[in-house]
């Protein structure tokens, strides 16, 4: 069981779909790839409003704590 921050760079394309997410160093207080992982299919899963531009990027932190 870890616990921990990840931080990851997300990037969304005009249809508000997510098409990359890159785990950050800075910012993530852990490098456990399990949380890594669960973080990134979370980030997938996500979806976002409709823009006009092509690409556009960003991060989200992802908080996990025991229970």
């Amino acid at each position: 069981q870890e616990q921990g921050t990840v931080v990851l760079e997300v990037c969304v394309d005009k249809n508000g779909k997510v098409i990359s997410a890159e785990y950050l160093l800075k910012g993530s207080t852990t490098a456990d790839t399990k949380l890594i992982s669960l973080a990134k299919q979370n980030a997938f899963a996500w979806r976002f409003s409709e823009g006009n531009v092509d690409k556009q990027c960003g991060t989200i932190r992802y908080e996990f704590r025991l229970k």
